[in-house]
């Protein structure tokens, strides 16, 4: 189904992708090399490159991590992951560190990206809060999170969860095999119950890293919605570390504008999920809210993965939980 998506807005059409050797399952002993032959008049998001630069690329690879790349490492390098450090980088040792960096990342992370499952949030549901609500009109996901919905602020933890979550967007909207254009996705964070327990650099140096160097080229665009003004704080701290590629995707939002770039940006259906949580969230008191977290989370363990956003029935299910446990003294704005 993703694939007739593709060819009908023309994305079939942008590169031929001809693979010339795999690597052997099991153990993988040999780099994976592709030709990319590109079609009159056609252009890719991954940049221009020859087959000898992603052949000498991997053969530096091969050399490098052999004994130490299995089979879900090399099924990474995909054509479009290796266009991508191709042309992110003008030398071969500047390609090679960059890839090799990430290839050492995931060869540490291993059993966590295989089973994309957050090791917190396995203990506690309420860990983390960043979700996928669909995708936009191209296929590309869309991810939101809250301040005020999640427990654990550790920064390797966060960088976890959003890695798994990234993962499991690739696995059930992967991007066309005739295509190299990567699959790529819209970050909204709602900045609502940001505070000083929130202000750790770290956090955000994790997230810049994980962006940057596991997941380049895959961010479209980030929404940061109603920032308070102690959030400014640690943007001054944080912004001489972003990239000016990525600089240039954030885009600060007020709540109230939020609805109609939602809308530009992700289409009305995805739009109206992601003003659902916004309402459901800003109209819960804390005490509310805390009695509501422990239903949501219930919900969330009897919901598949792809789906779990307390938008609609769920955030309705949630609300009137809430109200009836904490002896409906609190008033909360029904959700439609």
């Amino acid at each position: 189904m993703l694939l007739l998506f593709a060819e009908a807005k023309g994305r079939h059409d942008v590169w031929v992708v001809v693979p010339l050797l795999s690597p052997v399952a099991g153990r993988a002993s040999q780099a994976s090399r592709f030709a990319l032959r590109e079609r009159p008049g056609s252009s890719s998001t991954c940049g221009r490159m020859s087959d000898n630069d992603a052949d000498d690329l991997l053969a530096a690879i091969r050399d490098k991590f052999e004994s130490r790349m299995t089979a879900p490492e090399w099924n990474w390098c995909t054509p479009q992951v290796v266009a991508v450090y191709v042309s992110c980088r003008k030398t071969l040792p500047e390609r090679v560190k960059m890839l090799g960096s990430a290839i050492e990342w995931r060869i540490k992370r291993r059993d966590m990206l295989s089973c994309r499952s957050c090791p917190s949030c396995a203990a506690d549901p309420l860990s983390h809060d960043a979700r996928m609500f669909g995708t936009d009109a191209d296929g590309d996901v869309a991810f939101y999170n809250c301040f005020a919905l999640h427990h654990d602020y550790n920064s390797s933890a966060i960088a976890n969860h959003m890695a798994c979550l990234f993962e499991r967007a690739l696995l059930h909207y992967p991007a066309g095999p005739s295509s190299t254009e990567l699959r790529r996705w819209t970050w909204c964070i709602d900045m609502y119950g940001f505070g000083l327990q929130h202000t750790d650099p770290r956090t955000s140096l994790e997230l810049l890293k994980l962006l940057e160097c596991a997941y380049p080229e895959r961010l479209k665009h980030m929404l940061i919605v109603g920032a308070p003004s102690v959030f400014w704080v640690l943007w001054r701290a944080v912004k001489p570390f972003i990239q000016e590629k990525t600089a240039a995707k954030i885009e600060f939002v007020a709540w109230s504008d939020a609805p109609q770039r939602y809308e530009e940006l992700l289409g009305p259906t995805v739009a109206g999920r992601l003003v659902s949580e916004g309402v459901w969230r800003q109209h819960c008191d804390a005490r509310t809210r805390s009695t509501a977290r422990h239903v949501y989370a219930y919900a969330l363990s009897r919901t598949a993965w792809h789906r779990m956003a307390p938008h609609s029935q769920v955030s309705r299910t949630v609300t009137r939980r809430a109200q009836r446990r904490s002896g409906g003294r609190h008033s909360t704005r029904q959700i439609s």
